[in-house]
């Protein structure tokens, strides 16, 4: 009996896939159930009468069947087919992008929320950072990026209502563009009523506390605010919260304020030019390029103090160009200080008919470059510790967000700066996914992820539904496709800048050969081998 049922599914399984079977197919397969008397068919009712129930209760009704008998052999078909009821069924009306997959974790059907966090390689997942404080005292706590959490006082108590005492944990971590989405497994999915689209970050944390490994609650009236770095000056995105008790995914919980950081503005107003890098002085007999001029010293007494002096210059193109200076009868001359601290000059000559000037520096007899070389290097040391501490400051400044999006929590979990994502132009040519060879590829389990929306947002597809997948052309897009044994395959925006556009727009077809890449142990790596 169950052979035949099985093998009745089967023929009608694209019937079955669109949930509106018609009655005769329903009638034919409780035909082929067990007559277990009133109450116990399919349908809630007798075995042999369920055609008069709506498609949508027969088909839950099939399914809860098909949970009772799934020892008989056909789990797999009655699981399919109840998947895919379940998805139709929640099917919105209104999608923004082309028709995604609401692909948010584990069965349906097992009675777990589904898991909204599922990292596609554990190794290689955005790291939680850690910080222990005293939860009497609170925490400022500042990263590098510009983001501030400001944790008051006794905010916390344990799972009875007490008040926390003592050191606590808290476990930190940020996701900023599509690698940290990837690689982190969070879903990017946002369905709330009609509305099923893709989110575009503008920035996403996640935040967990506990003390002695247990977690920690906030007390009543309690929060903890955070100012979240933010790299994008948009100002159309919303604030949502993770569900994952409910698995209901992303609720819009509000705005977050934007605010300007302050901190690298300032910086970045204090931060002074560097001067001139002291030039080691020049010792008689180590240089080549000396200029050296007849002087008459009756006529030029000003020049006597450096009759001894010979000159290096330092443009040698400068003087190669022009030789004709050493023919000519100059009726004037001078020396003047261009940057006293790597000792360099500008002589000038001149007559009548025309003028000269070049950089030079004087080349030292023994005991004057002695003494020059001492004040050399003390003027070499500070420069350098003055370089070094301006290259800090620039490397703290390109870190830092130019502004940060604020709000307040009250619970822990994960927290997005998100906008629907929304693109105009887009084209969907037949996409064929070209995928390095794998012994161990099977390419129905693989998805592949679709960078888009400058990089922040990250849209999975199944490889055997590659027809939904659109781009736009004058925009960034990077493909990732996560192979067996955790390697990879890209596509990057230079990859994707070289397709010929006129020739996909002609023919509607493209041809997407990712190369594989190896050492993806971070979301670093994976920008480093996309370029991005």
């Amino acid at each position: 009996m169950y052979n035949k049922l099985e093998k009745l599914i089967q023929q009608n399984r694209e019937n079955l896939d669109s949930l509106e079977p018609s009655h005769d197919l329903w009638d034919k397969i409780q035909s082929q159930l067990p007559n277990t008397g009133p109450g116990n068919g399919p349908d809630g009712g007798n075995g042999g009468q369920g055609g008069g129930a709506s498609a949508g209760a027969k088909a839950g009704a099939l399914i809860k069947w098909a949970a009772a008998v799934v020892t008989a052999g056909v789990m797999g078909t009655v699981a399919f087919f109840a998947l895919q009821g379940d998805k139709d069924q929640s099917k919105p009306d209104t999608v923004l992008e082309p028709g995604h997959e609401l692909v948010v974790g584990n069965d349906q059907n097992s009675g777990a929320p589904p898991l909204l966090i599922q990292p596609p390689v554990p190794e290689a997942d955005v790291p939680f950072m850690t910080f222990t404080f005293n939860a009497e005292k609170g925490k400022t706590i500042r990263l590098d990026n510009g983001t501030v959490i400001t944790v008051p006082p006794h905010t916390f108590v344990d799972k009875m209502g007490a008040p926390i005492t003592g050191p606590v944990e808290l476990k930190y971590r940020e996701f900023h563009d599509a690698a940290d989405l990837l690689l982190s497994g969070i879903t990017m999915k946002y369905h709330s009523g009609d509305t099923l689209a893709d989110f575009q970050t503008a920035g996403m944390n996640e935040i967990r506390g506990s003390q002695n490994g247990e977690e920690i609650f906030f007390a009543e009236g309690k929060s903890i605010g955070i100012d979240l770095a933010s790299f994008t000056d948009e100002k159309d995105h919303r604030l949502y919260y993770l569900d994952e008790a409910s698995g209901h995914g992303w609720t819009d919980i509000g705005v977050a304020d934007i605010v300007p950081n302050v901190e690298k503005a300032l910086a970045k107003s204090q931060l002074q030019e560097l001067p001139a890098e002291p030039r080691k002085p020049i010792l008689k007999g180590q240089t080549q390029k000396v200029l050296d001029f007849a002087v008459d010293y009756e006529q030029f007494p000003e020049l006597r103090t450096y009759k001894d002096v010979q000159w290096e210059y330092q443009d040698v193109a400068q003087l190669e160009e022009n030789q004709w200076i050493f023919g000519e009868a100059w009726s004037e001359a001078s020396l003047k200080v261009k940057d006293a601290e790597s000792g360099l000059y500008t002589l000038e000559l001149k007559n009548k008919r025309k003028s000269f000037s070049t950089p030079v520096r004087p080349i030292l007899n023994a005991e004057d470059y002695a003494k020059e070389l001492k004040k050399f290097n003390l003027r070499l040391d500070a420069y350098q510790k003055a370089k070094a501490a301006r290259d800090e400051k620039e490397r703290w400044m390109a870190m830092q967000a130019d502004l940060t999006r604020h709000f307040d929590i009250s619970q822990w979990g994960g927290y997005n700066c998100d906008r629907i994502l929304t693109r105009s132009d887009l084209v969907q040519p037949r996409i064929k996914i070209e995928l390095p060879s794998h012994p161990e590829i099977d390419v129905k389990d693989l998805t592949v992820f679709h960078f888009v929306g400058q990089m922040r947002a990250c849209l999975p597809y199944p490889m055997n539904r590659t027809e939904r997948i659109g781009f736009v052309f004058n925009e960034l897009n990077a493909f990732v496709v996560v192979l067996p044994n955790q390697e990879f395959a890209v596509f990057s925006p230079k990859d994707f800048k070289a397709l010929d556009q006129a020739t996909i727009r002609k023919e509607n077809k493209v041809t997407l050969a990712l190369q594989a890449v190896e050492g993806i142990h971070n979301p670093e790596d994976l920008r480093i081998a996309l370029g991005i």
